[in-house]
């Protein structure tokens, strides 16, 4: 009977030793590969799946398969949530999009894609970026200009106010939604809306606010975001000790009453952080 050599079975069960601990390595990493690859397609697709957070573009309207899959962005949006939003944005006059054009049957194909599907392929990038969408509000860039609309409930309509800023300042519209129908009151709130209005004395003012007169409309910045107000703010070189004879502020509030759909103004002296 021929006897072994035990140097020979100790460098074997050495051998197989470190077999084992390799091939459990490359077992462990390849279950850290599939479960951070998990990971990621579920933070993506977290990402996509939040309310108007992406990009909307021009042309909704192209043939998925004549698309580069390596192009195709897929925005989905709860359509259900967005509703109105939706609504209103296919009835809104092309008229409120003169600065970059974005026409209203662009506006319904887009809108008919989310209602009957859920999402929206984006093939056109750098051009409408969706940057905030939340409760009444929708903001979008568009090249390097912004674009934006609110809506304010009353008991019986929506005001929607919207704020073309892609061309040369702001462009204001507002409009009355109605059993699925827009109505055209801006005339009725453009004096409420704009900084002009709240100055001391409209025929002479302006001369006090020296080199500030010519810019004076393009100092102030709006912000439609919250549900039920609007919110006027002005520049830090607009203050109140240099043109407290001109104003009675720098930052005017305009409450939303949805009885009398009317906005409750509110004007004072807001500090600035440079001052």
């Amino acid at each position: 009977m021929q006897r072994k050599h035990p140097w020979l079975c100790d460098t074997f069960a050495e051998h197989s030793t470190k077999m084992k601990y390799y091939i459990n390595l490359l077992i462990f990493l390849i279950f850290l590969s599939c479960q951070n690859s998990s990971k990621t397609e579920k933070e993506t697709k977290e990402k996509n799946e939040v309310d108007f957070s992406q990009i909307m573009k021009k042309s909704p309207n192209l043939n998925p398969k004549q698309i580069n899959p390596k192009d195709i962005d897929t925005i989905y949006i709860d359509y259900l949530a967005n509703i109105k939003k939706l609504e209103i944005l296919t009835l809104l006059p092309d008229s409120c999009f003169d600065s970059w054009k974005w026409a209203k049957e662009e506006r319904k194909i887009f809108e008919k894609s989310i209602k009957t599907t859920g999402y929206y392929i984006d093939s056109t990038p750098f051009y409408n970026t969706v940057d905030k969408a939340k409760n009444n509000y929708f903001g979008t860039h568009v090249v390097d200009g912004y674009w934006e609309f609110a809506i304010f409930n009353s008991n019986e309509s929506y005001i929607v106010i919207v704020n073309d800023k892609v061309g040369d300042g702001d462009v204001i519209f507002v409009y009355e939604y109605k059993n699925k129908e827009l109505k055209d009151i801006t005339k009725n709130f453009l004096n409420i809306l704009s900084p002009e209005n709240y100055l001391k004395n409209k025929t002479n003012s302006l001369n006090c606010l020296g080199e500030l007169e010519e810019d004076f409309k393009v100092l102030f910045e709006y912000n439609f975001e919250n549900i039920n107000k609007v919110e006027i703010d002005g520049s830090w070189s607009i203050n109140e000790k240099e043109h407290s004879k001109c104003l009675d502020g720098n930052y005017i509030a305009l409450t939303f009453d949805k009885n009398t759909k009317t906005f409750k103004e509110q004007i004072k002296w807001k500090k600035k952080d440079i001052e």
